[in-house]
């Protein structure tokens, strides 16, 4: 009788860890499944941003509007949501006396009138 109750309570315990397993697997998956939509969403996001960046030829019109105040430059765009943006602006050595705040006035202006929103700006002489 005593080996039936020990069998039992083996058993039992042996249910208890498969049953913890099978729930922090489930967890798991649930978290890694999060996780994957969240990353999918960011990278929609990106890819919005991208598109609209190339469908107003941002770049191209941010070139123009340095070039007519006398910059040449070349940019580094890094987008990692619609919200997040870096662009690095890169002046020719042969560019003239840089004004930072003036650089900075013509990228926020060519975005805002693109409606592309803020970037992070860093300017490399």
């Amino acid at each position: 009788m005593k080996k039936i109750y020990v069998s039992i309570l083996a058993i039992l315990a042996l249910l208890l860890v498969i049953s913890t397993v099978f729930l922090i697997n489930q967890d798991s998956q649930a978290k890694s499944y999060s996780n994957r939509h969240e990353h999918d969403d960011q990278v929609e996001s990106v890819n919005r941003m991208v598109d609209k960046i190339h469908k107003v030829n941002f770049l191209d019109e941010l070139e123009s509007n340095l070039k007519k105040e006398g910059y040449t430059s070349q940019f580094r765009l890094f987008v990692y949501s619609e919200e997040k943006k870096d662009i690095e602006v890169v002046l020719s050595t042969n560019t003239k006396t840089v004004d930072n705040d003036r650089i900075l006035d013509i990228v926020n202006a060519t975005a805002k009138e693109n409606d592309l929103g803020t970037f992070n700006i860093k300017i490399i002489q």
